[in-house]
């Protein structure tokens, strides 16, 4: 693991050398985040301030299923 993390390293810094550094993004893909932008609420920071508490999303089914029906884990603790 700590050589992986090392090569990790090296290759960064050469590359920051060799000129692989981060460019601007092109044309088209500007005209495309600025189309998400636009069909996505992006005002809407209700799920920032949910996951900020700890909250991510309801379930509606408490119990997860084996294959065969049978309950693998109930969340509301009854199995």
């Amino acid at each position: 693991m700590k050589m992986k993390l090392m090569a990790l390293a090296v290759l960064l810094l050469l590359g920051s050398q060799m000129g692989w550094a981060q460019t601007d993004a092109s044309r088209f893909t500007k005209e495309k985040n600025n189309q998400v932008k636009e069909y996505l609420p992006f005002d809407n920071k209700d799920d920032f301030r949910d996951a900020g508490r700890g909250f991510i999303a309801t379930i509606d089914q408490s119990a997860i299923l084996n294959t065969d029906g049978s309950v693998a884990f109930d969340m509301d603790g009854t199995s």
